[in-house]
Parts: C-alpha cells; sequence; structure tokens
C-alpha cells in the first residue's frame, strides 16, 4: 500500500507543491508588508546633490587657460614631484 501511495504521490508532486508554496508565498507576504518598516527617511536626490556640487565650483574661464597643462609631463604628475 505504501510504495502504491508513494508512486502516486511522486506523479502528482507538482501539482501538490505549487498550491502549497503558493500559501506559504501569500502568507509570508501578508506579513512582510504588515510588521516591515515603511518609513524610508526622505533623503536628497542625486540631482539636488550634483547642481549643490556643480554650483560650489568656481568656474574657470576660458581664457586663464588653467585647466590644460602647458606640456604633455605636467599632465599626471603626483604631488611629490609637483614641487
Amino acid at each position: 500500500m505504501i510504495p502504491v501511495l508513494l508512486r502516486v504521490l511522486r506523479g502528482y508532486a507538482p501539482a501538490i507543491t505549487l498550491p502549497f508554496a503558493g500559501i506559504v508565498g501569500f502568507i509570508g507576504y501578508q506579513l512582510e508588508s504588515r510588521y516591515r518598516n515603511t518609513t524610508t527617511p526622505s533623503i536628497e536626490s542625486v540631482l539636488d546633490k550634483q547642481s549643490l556640487r556643480d554650483a560650489d565650483e568656481t568656474v574657470v574661464s576660458l581664457s586663464d587657460k588653467k585647466f590644460r597643462p602647458d606640456t604633455i609631463f605636467d599632465k599626471n604628475v603626483p604631488p611629490s614631484l609637483s614641487r
């Protein structure tokens, strides 16, 4: 009797486990939505932070040309060699 029962259960395993998994998932979803902390702190958006950083930076005029090195050797100089 037990081998016949196991053979039947093996054949119908997906039909048995899918509703069981659905019920367990539904109960877990409901518990999580009820007990989790849904209040998130207000954080400045990335665009707001970027606009504040851009406003703080000094604008280099094109006539100064301080942003461009004189030679290729001035491009990636470590601080110890920049004296």
